[in-house]
């Protein structure tokens, strides 16, 4: 038995709460065309001839040589305005100081980088086929749910519980969902305190820098996120199925089967509708946090 790695953990999870996850991919066109633009900018340096890039070089050389002279009567100017007391004129000086770095960024991309413009490949069938296929196929947005439709026959103090509860279910659910995807459609490595790098997630500073070790962030993660109510949500995948029916047996067997794999045993049943009987809906979304914690879910053979 070994535990599942965070991109496995974290697909798991995202499986369970994203219909069609697979077809889901709202960074698609971000990530072609920033790969777009890498290969445009690698072509632009060693793609094309020597005789061709080392004027240009040569050219921007000038440019940052100006730059310098620029920066050295600058740095001597906003000295002696902070030494006078002028802190405003200091200010305006600096800001035009970055207005002038800035400017040299871009007429050096526009000399040296010349298959870019705006900083996008001209070419922009330069990464056909790195796509996979069309963006077209895939959902290119992140998910958001969807407001349902109120059931009839409720009294008054009935529909103004049941809209309340319906905002809150959509707020806890867009707040996970939209940034929800398979890992290999999300940053990598992902940002520091996102749920793949507490879990293990390399940080591609080394070869082979991915852990499945625990600790204690990990656990705190689970315990406190709200991943376990996304789950549940009746906006998610296995929210939908429980929302489909009103047996509390055919609830437990769906979260054990969606969940884990399998059916619960007699003994697993029978605890869980004893506390269905004093709890209701809430015993439900305790079962599914209490699995999501469980080394049943977290680990495979």
């Amino acid at each position: 038995m070994q535990r599942m790695s965070a991109e496995q953990i974290w697909d798991s999870i995202g499986a369970l709460v994203l219909p069609d996850i697979d077809n889901h991919a709202p960074n698609r066109e971000k990530t072609i065309d920033r790969l777009t633009a890498l290969r445009a900018t690698y072509h632009s340096l060693n793609g094309r001839p020597l005789d061709e890039v080392i004027p240009r070089m040569r050219e921007v050389g000038e440019l940052r040589r100006e730059l310098y002279r620029h920066q050295a009567d600058y740095e001597k100017r906003i000295t002696a305005a902070y030494e006078a007391g002028e802190k405003e004129k200091a200010k305006k000086l600096t800001a035009e100081l970055k207005d002038k770095d800035r400017e040299f960024g871009r007429k050096s991309r526009e000399i040296v980088l010349v298959d870019l413009k705006d900083g996008k490949a001209i070419d922009t069938g330069m990464m056909a086929g790195m796509a996979g296929g069309s963006t077209a196929e895939f959902t290119t947005g992140f998910v958001k749910g969807e407001p349902r439709e109120m059931p009839e026959g409720l009294e008054e103090d009935e529909r103004r519980r049941w809209k309340d509860r319906e905002h809150e279910n959509l707020r806890h659910f867009n707040d996970v969902a939209r940034d929800m995807a398979r890992a290999v459609e999300l940053e990598s490595p992902a940002r520091r305190g996102h749920f793949l790098r507490d879990f293990g997630q390399s940080d591609r500073d080394v070869i082979e820098n991915a852990s499945s070790n625990a600790s204690v962030p990990q656990a705190l993660y689970l315990l406190n996120s709200p991943l376990s109510v996304a789950i549940s949500n009746p906006n998610s995948v296995l929210g939908a199925r429980l929302e489909e029916t009103t047996d509390p047996a055919e609830k437990i067997d769906t979260i054990y089967r969606v969940m884990l794999t399998r059916n619960p045993t007699e003994g697993e049943v029978k605890r869980i509708l004893t506390e269905y009987e004093s709890y209701g809906e809430e015993a439900i979304e305790d079962l599914v946090w209490a699995l999501l914690n469980s080394r049943q879910f977290l680990f495979i053979q």
